[in-house]
Formats: C-alpha cells, structure tokens, sequence
C-alpha cells in the first residue's frame, strides 16, 4: 500500500480557479461548452475535498490509490485542456470593435479557427465524460477518516533510548558540550540559571534522540527529580504531562486518568516548586504542544534544565527565546566516526572489510552522508546477505533508492522521512518534491526555485499576498522543518538536499508520476505519460539519449514517452544534441543548464504560449529576433552566448532579467514597468536612457550594475553615467522597493566617484548593498539611516585615522546586519578594531581585509557570529601575533565555528610564511569552541581569482606595499 499526497492540489486549485473565470469570460459563444464547464467544476470540486482527506493517510489500499492517480491525470489533463481553450481565445477573440473591413478579416478567420474551436469543445465533453465516471465511482465506496484504519506501528526512535554507550561513535563531544551547557550554575549576573532550555534540532535520523538520551543517562542523578518523555507528532497532550507528571515523582499515587490539562499543569507546578528538576522532551512537532507543556516547568531558586530535540529549527528558537536557551544543532558524522559505525555494523571490527568491497563502501557512506539511521540502517541490511558477495553489494549501490521501499531493513529510515513529509502542509509538498528536478549535491538558489515554483503554480494565496513572498516564506519553511540544508553563510539564499531526503523525494515522485528523471542509459519505451522531465547527465554521453528523433535505439519521440504533457524541462550535464522543445506545447518552465556540442535553434520558442520561466546558462542557442509573444513570461534567464532580443522591453509580464555582464539593452526599458529583478546591467555600455529609465521602474527590487573597462569611454562620461544612475536610483524618486543593489565584484575597473556616493540619498527600503568596487575615503552618514539592512560589503579607504573611526562608529550602528565584508585600506591602524556587546547583535559571517588583524572583541561581543574571514600580509600577521594584537578576545565568540585565513606570500621566505601561519593559529585556537580553521597562501593573482570556495573571492588585484601585500576586494 502506498502513501497518499496532496501535490496535485496546486494544479486542482488553478484549475478551478480558471473554470471558474471561464465561467463568466468568453464561454458564452458555446452554451454547450459554458455547461460541460459548469459540471467539471463543481465535481472536480467535490473531488478535491476527497483528495485532501486521503492525502492526510498515510497508507492507502490498492482501490483508493487507484482512484488517486485517474484524478490527478484527470486535472492534468483537464488543465491543459482549459489552458489551451483559454490561449486560443485570447489568440482568436480580439477584435469586436473592429471596422467594416476588419469585419470581413475576422469573419475570415472565425472559420479559419473554427475547427480547433470544435477540437477543444470535443476535448471538454471528453473531460466531462472522465470526470463522470470518477465521481460515481467515488461514490461506491466511503472515505474512512484519517486514523480510522490506521495501525499503530513501533516507534523507530523506541530503540535509541536502549543502545549501549560503547557502541555509539562520535558522541562524546556532542554529549559533554550539551552537559556544559545544562550544568551551567550562574549566569552571567552571578543569578541562579532557573530554567535553562537547551534544543536539539536537526534532520531527521541524525540521532538527535540518542544525544538526548545519553545526556539524559549521564547527568540525571544530579537533580532531584528527572523525566524522559517522547512527545511525538500527534501527541495526547494530557498524556505527555501524565508522564513527566509520574515520572519526576517516581510514583503513580494521586495522578488520575480524568485530570485535565490545567489539573496536570498545577499539580505539576505544586511538585517542582522546591525541587531541582531535569527534563527532557523528545520529539517536538507543535509550537502550540510547547507552549502548554511548558506552563508545567516552574521557575524557582535552582539551576533546572529541560532540553527538547525537533526537526524544527523555527521551533528550536522558540523553546529558548523565553528562557536562558541556546538552539544546538546537530551534525552528521563526520567521515571517519561514520566509516567506523559502518564498519563495525557491517563486519563486526573496523579492519575486516574485504578490499573489494571498499569503493562500495566509500559509495555507500557518501549516500548515508553521515545520518546514523541511514548507515546503521544500510550497515544492517549488508550485514544480513547470508553471503559477502561483490555482486550484491553492487547491486544495493545501484538500487539503493529502490531498497528504500522495498527492503524491510530500512523501513524505520523511510518511516523517519515519511514522518516529515506527512507533516507538510498540502501546498509546500509539490514544492518539496520539485526538488528532485536537480542533480543529486546540486547547489539550488533560492531565487531559482521560487521562481520556478511560480511558473508551475504551485504559490497560490487568497490572501492577495505577493506570491514571491508567500514562495520564499515555503522554503524558509522547509528550511525550519530540516527538509531542505541551507549552504553554510550564503544568507538562506542557497540550498542543498541530503542524499537520502533525494532519494526519497524521487521515490515519492515516482510513485505520483510527479516528475520523470532521465540518465540517458534508460531505455524510454513504456515510461508514463511525464509531467516533469530532468534530464540529467554526469558525463558526455557519445551515444546521446538525444541522438536523433529516428532510430531505434535512443529515441525521445512525444506521443511514445508523453512529452506532450511536459510542463517543465530541465536540463543538466552533456549531451550532443537536445530535444525539439517546439513540440512540447504546454511546457510552463525550461531550465537548460547543460551544455550541448551544437547550437540549439530556438527561434520558434515564441509558439510556446504557456512559457514562464526560461533559463539557458551554458547552451549556445539561436533565439528569435522578437520575443513579444511570450506574454506570461516572468522570468528570463540568458547566457553570455545568447543574443537578447529586440523587443524584450515588450514583455508586460516580465519580472526577473538576468543577462551576462556585457550584453547590451536595447534602448526602452522603462517600458518593462513589471520587472523586479534586473542582472547585469553593464554601466559604461548602457545607453543615458536606459540609465534614466531605472528611475521609472517602480517595482525593480535587484539590481546588479557592472563596469567593464573596454567600453571606449572617457572619464567624463562615465561621471556623468555615475551621476545620471545616483540621480535614477535616489530615495526621492520612483525606485523604494529597490532591496538588493550590488556593483559587481567581478567589475573590470573600480568607479573612482567617492564624493558622488557620500552625497546619494539611496532607497531607504535597501537589505543588501554591496559596492566593493566603489571606494570610500569615509563611511557615508546615509548609511545609518537604512535601518533594514541585513548585508553589507564595503571598501573603506579613509585619509586618516579618524575618518575610519568615525566611520566603524556608523557600522555598529547596523542592528541587523547579518553578513559584512569590510576591506580597509591606507590608514595605518595605531588600535585594535574594538567590538563592544552591543554591536551587531546578529552578524553571522565578517569578513575582513587589512594590513593586520587587529580585531578586539569584548565579553558578549557578535553573539552570532558563525564564520570569520581575514585577509592579512605575512608580516603582519607576524607582528600582530607577536605584539598581542590578533584577535583579542576572541575566546569570547560563543557562536564561531569556520576562521579563513587567507595570507599574502609575496617575497617570503617559507620558514616566516610558517611563522605567521602558527602565530594566527595559536590565537584562534585561543576560543573554546574549537573553530574549524583553514590558513590559505596566496602568492599569485590568478590563485585567488580561481579559489571559488574561499568567501573572499571577490578579488580584482593585489598591490604591493614594501614587503606585504593588500587585498583588494570588489
């Protein structure tokens, strides 16, 4: 039996939202169609309150499953039907106040028309028909109620609470930071701690209840009372307070099965009054559920704790933002604690895997990525193969995916991702499973995927919110829930998907024949009919899946494989050649991001009217000279080998134009008044107009300028453009709701303007400004004054001493920067850069560039702060070493987990590039977190250039001064 799913809820609620439009609009030719239209949706309708009942089981028998999936092909076709009938009318309806000889043209082409009219109409009566006959099959039989025929199964995390300490690995660190964290007598007032909360939180599986328990273990002898209680998802509130209840009294005497909650609450308070209490509240699901058990926890004169686990990062923060708490998050194994779990699992001893099987392992424990079920789970299933056999193991790599439903040995592991999954609200689990469109390690934009999401419908809001908003709230939501893994300080705007949440997400897709992936060794024949194609190839495949559109072997023909119901298409990898996309004619999304040996000629792209969202990165390709046709396009992606088109300024829906950094806009662009997002615009290339027109875009929130220095300007004139763009993008003017401006980093030339910008009045509405290639000889006082900004990167450049002081005077005064790359430059610091506790109270990741690190951090200072950038010369890292001047205090960032190192080595010698490297290592391993540090050298320009990983990539030269050399950053 099969789980049920609410991802054709999008897709059924567009639908009805457009018969519903029909309804009124141009129907009213065709009575017969406007009634067929009438009766599809008020069954569909009644439909969809049955779907959303079985998509809240769990399980469904063999009969509803069936019925589920003849519905949801049912609203996909129907869609694209009503879709269809709709462009066909906009296409052919135009024109009712045509003159007399406009008549005698429409006339002409009413009959021209008339036989697709009759199509479609025939195409409805079908649909009628269809959606007939599941209605009155929908009738014969009852839709139990949720938990009506459920059984009650073993609660996987039953097990955790019972393993031995010796055979668990890599625990030991997390366990004595979470003990230190309890036990912590005083604050720091020198007060008792009363409650202390500490929340674990975490994807599921990572063991998040085995920490808590061998904390639990180890630490409960010291208070005078202790519970463990498992809340679970659907907790029985009464019953989780009965169990601490009779837990921390150690006797059931005087707890009835008839107290309420507040009878639980109060006797619970009356017993914690005067006692020193540990609890520990496992499996958190409810903001609501904590909020009533947490009345039961009294504050008194001891130091108790209560600790929680969640997958719910929003949640976490919840349980400690009312108390002295602190959210501790936990990791996977890392690789040699996960290999040695696997190991021991698998062969009983670390040393006994046979050498044939080891590539299989690596394999293996890259899949499980460090989750302890996964690799328990994979470990138990290997270990129980009656025979160590090559073949086998081979064989469970290769299906490892298809394990996962099949093999009883990891039926715990997918039971731990259904319990996930099955918590989503019925609108975020189309967006969870559209994540399988992506390669496996694919870093996903957040930008990217919402919009994506959009193009497809699956953001809807009655509230008449911006869809835009309502997508990123879904994400940040799967991010909470731990569905998703935002890539480490890239500010929530990049994301991951564990290996084994992948595998599962294209498990269920495939079971809703929700999307279809294609490697290019499968063998297309009997495939269903595609609603979502990825093609997604790791190499260059010589005998392409794509070959040909004749021959027997790799053919990708529509009516054979479905492809006329594709609605998006992605593409990634290397093939020869690519499929016809013109025949695809309800495609919504096109995301190529592959490359492909032979120009694809797309001039044709026009005839797809349903066309949102296009993207083409690395594939070369023809577009048409004229694009105004694409008229629900919002989203506009181009390559630097792809031509604009003309009238790109006529797309009326057009909301996001990202184009390569010398691609030239054709003049008009104040037409485009929808668009929100434009990258890049080239400065010195751009016409005055087109800098002109920015002003006039009042929806623009993201811009992105760059300035290449092989435009043939003069100085004059890019003054002058300077001036003009200020003037376009001041606060006075129609550009508010500008969020994210940014001068490239990759910029060939810096904008020697400084006395332009300190005078600018910029968008008070700004969360993201980064402007390294615009050098500041003092902070502009306007910079105080965009109290909402979140990101900042600056190159600071003062005359003197005290223009950078007053200068870091104005950054402190940032409350809610999160991300800050400062680059300073000239001045000779004579002190050390001084961090107070109350500045920047929620900054996660600094960087800095100077000649030294002369960085001072007080008690309490950058609470946040996560990640740590430094870019230093040899000598100075040296001198400042030496002189007691590097990073001092920096025991004090309670929060740091990463230092970058970055070092100049021009011109020295190997033993003093060695001295300055121990010199910053002995100061950073003064902080007691044990920070993650990585020293890198540098002695090259294109070192650094090509260094993608280093966050201070945005590198446009070196200078040398005397011996040490400054960084530069843009």
């Amino acid at each position: 039996m099969e789980a049920a799913s609410a991802c054709t809820r999008p897709i059924m609620n567009s639908l009805l939202s457009k018969l519903s439009n029909m309804l009124s609009d141009m129907c009213d030719r065709l009575m017969r169609v406007h009634e067929d239209i009438e009766f599809i949706r008020r069954e569909l309708g009644a439909m969809n309150d049955q779907l959303q009942s079985l998509a809240d089981e769990e399980e469904l028998d063999p009969q509803r499953k069936g019925w589920r999936d003849r519905v949801r092909e049912l609203v996909y076709d129907a869609d694209d039907c009503i879709d269809a009938f709709i462009i066909h009318q906009l296409q052919h309806g135009r024109g009712d106040d045509a003159d007399a000889g406009g008549i005698i043209h429409k006339i002409l082409d009413e009959m021209k028309n008339l036989k697709a009219r009759y199509q479609i109409a025939s195409q409805i009566q079908k649909l009628k028909s269809r959606v007939a006959e599941e209605s009155e099959r929908c009738k014969r039989w009852p839709i139990p109620s949720p938990n009506s025929s459920a059984l009650v199964k073993v609660d996987p995390r039953l097990a955790a609470l019972y393993v031995e300490a010796n055979r668990l690995v890599g625990i030991d660190s997390p366990r004595e930071k979470l003990i230190e964290l309890l036990m912590a007598e005083r604050r720091d007032d020198g007060k008792a701690q009363g409650i202390k909360v500490v929340s674990i939180v975490g994807f599921g599986g990572l063991g998040k209840t085995t920490l808590a328990n061998q904390v639990y273990n180890k630490i409960k002898g010291r208070y005078d009372c202790s519970v463990l209680v498992s809340v679970s998802q659907t907790p029985n509130l009464p019953n989780v307070l009965r169990s601490i209840l009779k837990g921390v009294r150690s006797h059931t005497y005087g707890v009835s099965d008839d107290d309420d909650e507040q009878q639980l609450i109060d006797r619970l308070r009356e017993y914690l009054k005067d006692k020193r209490y540990l609890v520990v509240l496992d499996d958190v699901w409810s903001i609501e559920d904590w909020n009533i058990i947490k009345c039961g926890f009294l504050e008194n004169n001891y130091s108790n704790g209560v600790m929680t686990t969640t997958r719910n990062e929003s949640l976490a923060v919840a349980c400690c933002q009312e108390y002295n708490g602190q959210v501790y998050r936990i990791k996977p194994l890392n690789e040699l604690d996960a290999k040695m779990l696997f190991l021991r699992r698998t062969f009983g001893s670390e040393d006994a895997c046979p050498e044939q099987l080891k590539d299989n392992a690596k394999y293996i424990l890259k899949k499980c990525g460090g989750v302890p079920l996964a690799i328990i789970s994979v470990a138990s299933l290997l270990a129980s193969q009656e025979v160590v056999s090559k073949e086998k193991w081979d064989y469970i790599q290769n299906s490892l995916r298809f394990e996962l439903e099949e093999n009883s040995s990891l039926q715990w592991m997918k039971h731990v991702l259904n319990l996930s999954y099955n918590n989503l609200p019925h609108a975020l689990r189309p967006c969870l499973l559209y994540l399988g469109m992506f390669p496996e390690d694919s870093v996903i934009k957040k930008d990217d995927l919402v919009r994506q999401w959009i193009a497809e419908g699956f953001i809807s809001d009655k509230y008449s919110r911006d869809l835009e908003e309502v997508a990123e709230s879904y994400f940040n939501d799967l991010a909470n829930r731990s569905m998703i893994q935002l890539t480490e300080f890239s500010e929530g705007r990049k994301c991951r998907v564990h290996d084994l949440m992948l595998d599962f997400i294209v498990s269920k897709s495939i079971d809703e024949n929700f999307l279809t992936i294609v490697h290019g060794e499968e063998n297309t024949k009997g495939l269903l009919k595609a609603h979502r194609v990825s093609l997604q190839f790791n190499s260059r495949q010589e005998d392409s899946f794509f070959e040909s559109w004749s021959g027997d072997e790799y053919i990708l023909e529509p009516e054979r494989m479905g492809l006329m119901h594709v609605r998006s298409l992605s593409f990634h990898g290397y093939v020869d050649s690519m499929p016809y996309l013109l025949t695809l004619k309800v495609l919504r999304v096109v995301d190529l991001m592959g490359y492909v040996s032979d120009d694809l000629d797309l001039t044709s792209i026009c005839s797809l009217h349903r066309l949102r969202y296009l993207r083409i990165r690395r594939v070369e390709c023809k577009l048409p000279r004229q694009i105004q046709s694409l008229q629900h396009l919002k989203t506009l992606e181009l390559g630097q080998h792809v031509d604009i088109p003309s009238d790109i300024s006529h797309l009326s829906s057009l909301q996001h134009l990202v184009i390569s950094k010398n691609t030239l806009l054709p003049d008009g662009i104040g037409k485009m008044t929808a668009i929100r997002t434009l990258k890049v615009f080239n400065l010195w290339k751009n016409s005055e107009r087109n800098i002109q027109d920015l002003g006039s875009l009042t929806n623009l929130r993201e811009l992105k300028v760059y300035c290449s220095n092989d435009s043939g300007s003069f100085e004059d004139e890019r003054q002058r453009k300077v001036d003009l763009l200020l003037s376009s993008l001041d606060n006075r003017g129609s550009c508010k709701n500008l969020r994210y401006l940014c001068f490239s980093k990759y910029s060939d030339d810096f904008i020697y303007t400084p006395d332009a910008f300190v005078s600018w009045s910029p968008p008070l509405s700004l969360q993201r400004l980064h402007m390294f290639p615009c050098p500041f000889y003092t902070v502009p006082e306007w910079i105080a004054q965009l109290s909402e900004l979140t990101s900042l990167e600056l190159n600071f450049e003062p005359m003197n001493p005290t223009d950078y002081g007053r200068g870091f005077e104005i950054l402190t005064g940032l409350r809610y920067l999160v991300h800050l790359i400062l680059r300073v430059q000239r001045v000779n610091l004579d002190r050390n850069i001084i961090f107070s506790s109350t500045a920047f109270p929620v900054l996660t990741c600094f960087g800095f560039s100077c000649r030294g690190p002369y960085l001072t951090f007080e008690q309490g200072a950058l609470p946040k702060l996560q990640k740590l950038d430094i870019f230093t010369g040899v000598i100075s890292a040296t001198y400042a070493a030496e002189e007691c001047r590097a990073l001092v205090g920096i025991e004090h960032l309670q929060g740091l987990e990463q230092v970058n190192v970055g070092l100049a080595c021009w011109h020295h010698w190997p033993h003093e590039v060695k001295e300055a490297e121990d010199a910053l290592r002995s100061a950073i391993k003064r902080n007691p977190r044990d920070p993650n540090i990585q020293i890198r050298q540098y002695g090259d320009t294109e070192d650094m250039l090509q260094d993608h990983e280093w966050t201070m990539t945005n590198v446009d030269k070196w200078t040398m001064m005397h011996s040490e050399a400054m960084f530069l950053t843009c």
